[in-house]
């Protein structure tokens, strides 16, 4: 039987150069880029950046104003007029102009975000937020105050979703929860084995979890499964045949398909799937972006990556795919940090966001593009992670705003 993942020091470096940084093996071809069925700008809109990484952004649904919020390793908010607030951690911005709207007071990572009713709920590895006690998970009203919500998960959060009958939460604990929206009570919990959980997705009236996982409730099911929001019950017809780690090799933990990051798709029915890992030499890929159908897990279209596929997103009738890099630019033909593919056949587009630079991330994760939100209304994508310029620009570190026609 395959170990089961424990997060020590170590584990996190592995895991930065495993799911988070996989290796490329040479079976990712070149090709030759094609015109976007959707065009994206191909310079980032003025809008505020940081001072570290973020690892999530995601809209405030629910808020007075249109509002973004961002989360992960930083101590201040560079707004587009020159001024720097002091925001820890976490931070709601004006999603139009970039201003902060609230600072947040975060004493340690926030790993993902998720809104409902203006109340945003942060998940990370943070025990402290705006001086309440609230270990690894909390709740900030629309006016600005933590809440009473404080389901205290076991282990780090990694990923966040939430509907109108709950919030659920996923990381390294082993375990998907169901909590209640007001005190974090939890309504209902089910078991994964052998890794961490890394994303949510709530779409066509299903939860879908993805990551490192083994199997959930029983079911044995290498990392995706397709979940009933109510009941927590796993759908067994759902299943998109990703290659399991080996349990044997260098990374025994982390040389097969490893779920990264979770959308739904352009085309209706269908889920877009970021997948990273440290495949062994040869044929296999582990660096991927797959489109699904969501019914039943069958796959629409593949591509191999030159990173991992660490944050997905629908914009228009084609996909983005943000990711690290492994490989120089050489012979694939990839931009720096992330790429376009049109929806109908998964074709790389031309598209080159031109965002490079490291900022080596304080717990040892990745650079490059990390988490992504696209606005359809607006028609602006979000891109946050932990680059540092633009077209070798600096103003634009850990978050660039791109719009589409």
């Amino acid at each position: 039987m395959r170990r089961a993942l424990r997060l020590t020091v170590e584990a996190v470096t592995v895991l930065a150069c495993s799911l988070l940084g996989g290796a490329l093996p040479g079976a990712v071809a070149a090709t030759t880029p094609v015109k976007a069925d959707t065009v994206l700008s191909s310079k980032p809109k003025a809008f505020s950046s940081t001072d570290g990484d973020i690892l999530t952004v995601v809209p405030v649904r629910g808020a007075s104003v249109a509002s973004i919020a961002i989360g992960g390793n930083f101590r201040h908010v560079r707004q587009p007029d020159g001024r720097s607030v002091a925001a820890r951690n976490f931070a709601i911005l004006d999603a139009k102009t970039g201003a902060v709207r609230f600072a947040g007071q975060v004493d340690s990572y926030v790993r993902s975000i998720t809104s409902r009713d203006g109340v945003t709920y942060l998940g990370g590895d943070f025990t402290w937020v705006g001086g309440k006690y609230r270990p690894r998970a909390a709740a900030v009203s629309a006016t600005g105050s933590v809440t009473a919500w404080n389901p205290r998960p076991p282990g780090r959060v990694r990923a966040l979703a939430a509907d109108k009958t709950g919030v659920y939460l996923a990381g390294d604990f082993n375990a998907v929860r169901k909590v209640s929206l007001s005190t974090g009570g939890t309504l209902w919990a089910k078991t994964t084995t052998a890794g961490l959980s890394r994303t949510l997705l709530l779409t066509g009236g299903s939860l879908y979890v993805g990551g490192l996982f083994e199997s959930y409730d029983g079911l044995v099911r290498h990392g995706l499964v397709k979940v009933a929001p109510g009941s927590g019950a796993v759908d067994a017809g759902f299943d998109a045949k990703l290659r399991a780690d080996s349990g044997t090799g260098p990374y025994p933990d982390y040389d097969g398909e490893g779920v990264a990051s979770l959308a739904a798709a352009p085309t209706k029915g269908n889920i877009v799937v970021g997948v990273g890992g440290h495949a062994p030499p040869g044929p296999l890929v582990s660096n991927e972006v797959f489109e699904l159908k969501a019914a039943t897990g069958g796959k629409v279209w593949r591509k191999g990556l030159i990173g991992d596929g660490q944050a997905v997103a629908a914009v228009g009738k084609t996909v983005v795919v943000g990711y690290h890099r492994n490989l120089p630019n050489t012979t694939v033909p990839w931009p720096y940090f992330a790429a376009q593919f049109n929806d109908a056949k998964g074709s790389l587009t031309t598209w080159d966001p031109k965002l490079t630079g490291d900022q080596s991330n304080a717990d040892g994760g990745n650079n490059g593009v990390q988490a992504m939100y696209a606005n359809a209304t607006a028609k602006r994508l979000f891109v946050a992670g932990a680059f540092t310029a633009w077209n070798g620009k600096a103003g634009y570190q850990s978050l660039a705003v791109f719009s589409w026609t």
